[in-house]
């Protein structure tokens, strides 16, 4: 089920995807209770789970959104410690190294430069201009969930 919301209003969705391996993946999302849990959203027994997307993974989210014409406003990157890491320094040179070279590049720089560091979430502005960010276990914040999945639908392949 997808649910979408008042545009002036931010609101934080669960993505989940059917995971049948027979069929094209099917991605939902609901939105999330204050109480709620990603993996409140999975149901393992029929395949459905929640993205579980590493560094590389949402390099290839940010990636594909340059793909789609769309802007990658800031790349969310904490230290070994799970920390933000202060300043955008290094995300801003991540995000110009990922739209020169792609995503494997810019992880190999993100590990070279700063060993440890993990990116954790990615904040796209599709041609709509409704901004959303992705997180790490297929949380989105912004004001609807559609444009989010769009974007993992196409580059499930490569990250999957």
């Amino acid at each position: 089920m997808s649910t979408s919301r008042n545009p002036d209003t931010t609101a934080t969705y669960q993505i989940a995807v059917s995971n049948n391996r027979r069929k094209k993946p099917r991605f939902t999302s609901e939105l999330m209770g204050a109480d709620s849990t990603p993996t409140d959203f999975e149901d393992v027994e029929s395949d459905v789970v929640i993205p579980r997307l590493g560094s590389l993974d949402l390099l290839h989210v940010a990636a594909g959104a340059f793909g789609e014409g769309w802007s990658v406003r800031r790349i969310g990157v904490s230290d070994g410690a799970m920390l933000p890491m202060e300043g955008d320094v290094i995300p801003d040179r991540l995000r110009r190294n990922l739209g020169r070279h792609g995503a494997s590049s810019a992880l190999l720089w993100l590990t070279d430069e700063c060993p440890g560091a993990a990116v954790v979430d990615v904040t796209v502005i599709p041609a709509n201009g409704r901004e959303f960010t992705l997180t790490r276990l297929g949380g989105v914040t912004g004001d609807t969930s559609q444009e989010a999945i769009q974007l993992l639908r196409s580059v499930w392949s490569q990250v999957r």
